[in-house]
């Protein structure tokens, strides 16, 4: 972690992702997931545009996926809204909408999503207790989880800095 907190403080290729979250911007986001439909699909597609800046200018996340060669599909249930992200050689591509490739679809609802980022739940009991729902190989998703956590990390470590 000390590694971790350094290479943030010190990486000058984070500028450009820090000055776009601020103390605490996290925890906005969170608080704006209560708005409306439109406003949450906004909010939560600048916070994966901001999450993929991260991984391209960090060198850490990069080296992460580099054996990752897959495509996640995510579906929000209540408000009408599903991208899908492939991850192949260290580079990710983020789209609105369906794709039919996907290795995996994840399944689940604005609520959620809510309560993961506050910690309230983790992705391992939502999905035990069916509030998270996954088809295709669950190796997948754990790979994808084990990532997305550690790409949370950061975003609350440079949202702090």
């Amino acid at each position: 972690m000390f590694y971790r907190e350094f290479y943030i403080s010190n990486n000058k290729s984070l500028n450009r992702v820090s000055s776009l979250l601020t103390t605490n911007s996290i925890d906005l986001i969170v608080d704006k997931l209560s708005n409306s439909d439109q406003e949450v699909i906004d909010i939560l597609d600048r916070f994966i545009r901001i999450g993929i800046s991260l991984i391209h200018t960090t060198e850490e996340l990069r080296e992460e996926i580099l054996d990752f060669d897959e495509l996640y599909q995510f579906y929000f249930s209540d408000i009408n809204f599903n991208f899908w992200i492939k991850i192949s050689q260290g580079k990710v591509t983020y789209k609105k909408g369906y794709n039919e490739n996907n290795s995996l679809r994840i399944y689940f609802t604005r609520d959620l999503i809510v309560k993961i980022f506050k910690e309230e739940i983790g992705g391992t009991e939502a999905y035990m207790k069916g509030l998270l729902k996954i088809h295709g190989n669950l190796s997948h998703a754990f790979k994808i989880k084990k990532f997305l956590r550690l790409l949370i990390e950061y975003l609350k470590a440079i949202s702090t800095n």
